[in-house]
C-alpha cells in the first residue's frame, strides 16, 4: 500500500508546483492507479511530472496521471478534502480509459478481419 502523503512529499519538491493530491484513481473496476492532482504557478508538462517521479519514487508508487486545478478542495479550516477528489473520480465514471474486455477481445478475433480468395 502506498501513502497519498509520500507521494505528494515527493511531487512537492518539483519546482513551480504549488500543491499537490494524490488519491487511487479508478481507470476501470478492476484497474487502480495513483493520480495526483495540483496546481502551479505556470503550465507543467505531465511528461516532466512523470520523470520527477521516476526520480523520488520506487516504481511502484509513481503516479500514472496528472490534472491540474485551480484549486484543491479544502474544508474552511484549510485541511485537503481528499474524498472530493475521489467524488469527482466517481462523477466522471470509472472508464477514463476505454479497454477492450476479454469476451470483446474474442469475439474480435473470431472474426475475420479480410478474406483472401
Amino acid at each position: 500500500r502506498t501513502s497519498p502523503i509520500e507521494v505528494e512529499e515527493a511531487m512537492h519538491t518539483y519546482p513551480n508546483l504549488l500543491e499537490a493530491a494524490a488519491i487511487d484513481f479508478a481507470i476501470t473496476p478492476e484497474t487502480r492507479v495513483i493520480k495526483v492532482y495540483f496546481t502551479a504557478d505556470c503550465p507543467i508538462d505531465d511528461e516532466q511530472l512523470h520523470a520527477h517521479a521516476k526520480t523520488h519514487l520506487a516504481r511502484h508508487k509513481c503516479p500514472r496521471l496528472f490534472e491540474r486545478l485551480d484549486q484543491l478542495p479544502r474544508n474552511p479550516n484549510g485541511k485537503l478534502l481528499r474524498k472530493n477528489l475521489n467524488a469527482a473520480n466517481e462523477q466522471t465514471g470509472l472508464n477514463l480509459i476505454s479497454y477492450p474486455t476479454r469476451s470483446a477481445l474474442g469475439a474480435i478475433s473470431a472474426k475475420p478481419i479480410l478474406t483472401v480468395r
